[in-house]
């Protein structure tokens, strides 16, 4: 009994030795919230969920930076990043090689959009009117410039990552300043990502949007994790939502 204590003393010594600390490129932990339930995901089903899948980054914003899906690219992941500044385009290509590069918004209609730009790197430059009114009166600073934009819907983009790369993306990174709810709500769901990172977070009240919550519910999708900003919800028909339900994210 005392040598298989100690053996088990030393065996969690040798991990703990071998931990190596973990890089965060997201703003508020997003991709250490995501890996630690591959983790976890990997222990319940005995299965590597750190196989290089792929992603569908609407919202890229810059490419390492700020990025919820950059420490899944250094892991061999691949995928799509939408982003309609085009004053990022030229870092997205450089540094991120094997992803593909769609330079548009997203919105409900797929038709051109006004991008209202505070900043060249601005996180907060957006399509949505009503989104840079408040951004304005909030930081009290007037765009500096807006630019007419290519716009595609959700679904067009899913159909032109399904044919690049030949599958659904296993994760749906969605932060596109204020258009959020009305993409999803205007969404097919023919093709049905495994998991969805999404703003649906009101940071001045700390309050959820029921809308966006409640759209995903309805679609069967079921949260399971939280952000400052994001949540992540995880299809309630793949079999990682039941391994979760079971076993708890944590």
């Amino acid at each position: 009994m005392f040598w298989f204590a100690r053996k088990f003393e030393i065996q969690q010594t040798e991990a703990a030795e071998n931990i190596q600390p973990f890089q965060s490129y997201s703003s508020h932990g997003e991709d250490a919230i995501f890996f630690g339930i591959l983790r976890r995901l990997s222990w319940i089903t005995e299965e590597n969920m750190f196989v290089p899948k792929t992603y569908l980054d609407v919202g890229a914003y810059l490419p390492k930076q700020d990025s919820n899906t950059y420490a899944l690219y250094l892991q061999g992941w691949r995928g799509t990043l939408v982003e309609p500044n085009p004053a990022l385009i030229e870092q997205l290509r450089s540094q991120r090689e094997g992803d593909l590069i769609e330079e548009c918004a997203v919105n409900s209609s797929g038709e051109d959009a006004f991008l209202s730009i505070f900043f060249d790197d601005g996180s907060s430059n957006t399509i949505s009117q009503s989104f840079a009114e408040t951004i304005a009166a909030s930081q009290q600073i007037a765009p500096k410039n807006t630019v007419a934009v290519e716009a595609k819907t959700l679904d067009q983009i899913m159909s032109s990552h399904i044919q690049f790369f030949g599958e659904v993306p296993f994760l749906l990174d969605l932060d596109i300043e204020g258009v959020d709810e009305s993409v999803l709500l205007s969404y097919g769901w023919e093709s049905r990502p495994t998991f969805i990172w999404v703003e649906d977070l009101v940071v001045e009240l700390g309050i959820p949007n029921k809308i966006i919550q409640n759209r995903l519910m309805q679609m069967e999708y079921f949260p399971v994790a939280q952000a400052f900003l994001s949540t992540l919800y995880v299809d309630q028909n793949s079999k990682y939502f039941s391994a979760l339900r079971k076993y708890g994210p944590n």
